[in-house]
């Protein structure tokens, strides 16, 4: 599509303007093949912390903002990020 990096920045927040969403996470894959995960979740009671997700991964930030890369093509990454997205 012609479109950079920097496109899709701010991404993981739009899911976030639906109410019964609590956390969003978008799988991105790099020009090298690769992929980066950006997390971000709701304050509150149902809070999700994002970042204890970003560790499983190998990455970090906050509860409310994370990100990680994996080093794996899109097809192995995504099937390992929603299973894990569907333990919390």
């Amino acid at each position: 599509a012609g479109a950079s990096p920097d496109d899709s920045h701010g991404f993981s927040d739009l899911p976030l303007s639906i109410e019964s969403l609590q956390a969003s996470c978008v799988i991105a894959e790099t020009s090298a093949g690769h992929v980066k995960l950006s997390m971000r979740s709701k304050p509150g009671d149902r809070a999700v912390d994002v970042n204890q997700l970003a560790r499983q991964f190998g990455g970090g930030g906050h509860a409310r903002a994370s990100g990680a890369k994996m080093d794996k093509p899109m097809d192995e990454a995504r099937p390992l990020v929603v299973a894990a997205l569907s333990r919390i």
